[in-house]
């Protein structure tokens, strides 16, 4: 072999590798991001974040769901030992960047209010008021708001006082109930501030309420729009209440 076709050998073989090494960077790039949004007592806990190319390791009977950057929820079933498969993006409403954006959004809120607090939010409806909480809560126009009763067993009413006026109603719980309907007109427009009261157990929170018209009836753009808004507890309950995209089967092992 002459000098040339040495030289020729050579400069394939370094452009063969180039290709392979920008190919194999352009899939880690493309690989997704994952969030924990519900670990249900197995580890990596809410608020973890993933990529694609992480080895997860889930026990038989262990599950956890995953919420992606590229607009995916997974639930992931033990046992399991090896990466999350990568799925196509999704995106409502035509809007590439709202999956990313509501990604983004829910790390913060899950990472320092979720996994702080010990534990997720068992209120069953997104539109539903969880009192013990407080902050923003946004409301679809039209809709009958609820506020759902902590599970404080000595909690059997709330005082709720308007900011603005002062006016307030006591609400009680009957003791099977779990729900009541909140006591004020919800504001038609704008956003309206309340103080909760408890004596048993104390708690003193407060509660801004926003309304949205419209709500988009998809799930995913309608938890975008709550994260938009500030209301982030009820865009993580809203992903909670979305159906899988794709369910990881146990893998025996």
């Amino acid at each position: 072999m002459n000098i040339a076709h040495l030289a020729l050998s050579v400069l394939l073989a370094c452009i063969l590798v180039l290709i392979f090494a920008a190919n194999s960077l352009a899939r880690d790039e493309a690989a997704p991001s994952y969030i924990v949004i519900h670990d249900f007592g197995a580890k990596p806990s809410t608020g973890t974040i993933l990529n694609g190319n992480t080895m997860l390791d889930l026990a038989d009977g262990q599950r956890i769901r995953l919420f992606g950057s590229n607009g995916k929820i997974l639930d992931v079933v033990g046992p399991h030992d090896g990466t999350l498969p990568t799925l196509n993006s999704t995106n409502p409403s035509n809007d590439p960047g709202l999956a990313e954006r509501l990604f983004n959004s829910l790390q913060q809120f899950l990472q320092f209010t979720v996994a702080r607090s010990g534990g997720q939010s068992t209120v069953p409806d997104p539109g539903t008021l969880d009192l013990s909480n407080g902050g923003r809560h946004c409301v679809a126009a039209g809709q009958e708001l609820l506020i759902w009763k902590p599970a404080w067993p000595k909690l059997s009413s709330v005082r709720i006082e308007r900011i603005t006026d002062g006016r307030w109603e006591r609400t009680w719980w009957d003791k099977d109930s779990t729900t009541n309907v909140w006591p004020f007109d919800v504001p038609a427009d704008g956003e309206s501030a309340f103080l909760i009261r408890s004596d048993r157990p104390k708690i003193v929170s407060k509660v801004t309420l926003l309304v949205i018209d419209p709500l988009p009836t998809d799930p995913l753009a309608a938890s975008s729009i709550y994260a938009k808004y500030g209301c982030f507890a009820q865009a993580h309950r809203q992903l909670l209440n979305i159906e899988a995209d794709h369910v990881v089967v146990p893998v025996a092992r």
